[in-house]
């Protein structure tokens, strides 16, 4: 068939009802023919189920589809075909500007829809990750809430615990570490390091028996313990007592502003490093000339173990003279000296040979003696130091 024998009328018609059909149908070789409804029904149904994998299909077939120039031409009528799709290329060439704008406006809304796309997958991520830290936070909310009251549920526990810890040290001072008139007496010789000073401080003042040796020897003086039941004992003397920890107190006073500090039965019931920062802190807070005395039971008479040490439950450790000695060089002490007190009833040493001569028992009484002296020794000591004048090393 030539195309002389073609029959224009019937072939405009043709495309008359080619493009009535176009109208409802979209002809894409790579989709087999979506309908107008058929296209607001995905659209619909994406809207609908916004889930990835639909949005990646229908974005795909945005693309595959914004180009309505370049794909060929099909058609099924075997006589006319050829002539059919050689009008609709001669169409396409006639409305090319037209349907290149239309090619543009399609890319850019494929490119657009993608772009915004990865921006709602990207706030998607976003979104998660906000919610499995608003998750943790809030976890992390609800421990700290349940530590803070298991916190302050222990802490009241504990306090209830010092206050009855506090009552028992009293009690324990009452009936185990010698009556106060005892006490004052052990004391006594303590009080000639302090004459002629003023504003001494007795650090763990218990009971308050060396405060009033002081002001009975005229000294002004004050104390500092952090046992309630011992500073309202004090209180109850008339006493200038304060309830604190030590360490605390001196930190508030002045530096230089005391003449002397004492400080007896203490050290044995904390740890070390609070020993050193008490020692330093009370070089800082004395006078020139200023003196510190710390006594505490001697760990080299064995029978200050037996007889009280760890009678005290509230004994930390013991401390070698040679210890605290050290820690007032460190701090800066001068002119250091340790005093020994507190023998042991000598009725209960060990007797020597009395009446034997030669080497062997000479050599048996020294051991004997040195034996004594371990056992039944001093049992207790104090360090006293003073500080020197200011820039004396």
């Amino acid at each position: 068939m030539s195309t002389r024998d073609l029959d224009v009328a019937k072939v405009m018609g043709e495309l008359r009802a080619g493009i009535r059909k176009a109208r409802t149908a979209v002809v894409h070789p790579t989709d087999n023919g979506i309908s107008a409804n058929e296209a607001h029904r995905r659209v619909t149904s994406v809207a609908e189920n916004s889930s990835s994998e639909a949005v990646a299909a229908e974005i795909a077939t945005l693309h595959q589809g914004y180009d309505i120039v370049r794909p060929p031409f099909y058609s099924h009528r075997r006589i006319i075909g050829r002539a059919i799709i050689v009008a609709k290329n001669l169409a396409r060439e006639l409305l090319l500007q037209i349907l290149a704008r239309q090619v543009n406006y399609n890319g850019a809304t494929a490119r657009v829809v993608t772009h915004l796309q990865r921006e709602v997958e990207s706030l998607r991520s976003e979104l998660e990750q906000m919610r499995a830290q608003t998750e943790t936070y809030r976890d992390l909310l609800r421990a700290n809430i349940r530590a803070a009251s298991s916190t302050a549920d222990g802490e009241r526990k504990r306090e209830g615990s010092r206050l009855n810890l506090d009552l028992e040290n009293f009690q324990f001072e009452q009936e185990h570490h010698g009556s106060e008139a005892d006490v004052t007496e052990r004391q006594r010789p303590y009080i000639s390091w302090f004459e002629g000073r003023s504003d001494v401080l007795d650090i763990g003042c218990g009971r308050g028996e060396f405060l009033q040796l002081l002001r009975q020897a005229g000294i002004s003086h004050q104390g500092v313990d952090a046992n309630p039941e011992m500073v309202e004992h004090c209180h109850r003397k008339g006493l200038k007592v304060t309830r604190a920890d030590a360490i605390e107190f001196l930190a508030e006073l002045p530096d230089g502003s005391l003449g002397g500090i004492f400080c007896a039965q203490m050290i044995e019931h904390v740890d070390s490093s609070f020993v050193m920062a008490l020692v330093h802190l009370c070089h800082r807070k004395l006078r020139s000339g200023g003196v510190l005395i710390v006594e505490t039971p001697n760990p080299g008479c064995l029978t200050t173990f037996t007889e009280a040490f760890y009678k005290d439950f509230t004994h930390v450790r013991p401390y070698n003279p040679a210890s605290i000695k050290h820690c007032f060089k460190s701090a800066g002490f001068e002119a250091i000296e340790i005093k020994f007190g507190s023998p042991v009833d000598s009725s209960v040493r060990i007797a020597t040979l009395n009446g034997s001569t030669g080497l062997e028992s000479e050599t048996f009484n020294r051991g004997i003696e040195r034996l004594n002296d371990l056992i039944y020794g001093y049992q207790d000591y104090a360090v006293i130091g003073r500080k020197g004048a200011a820039g004396s090393p």
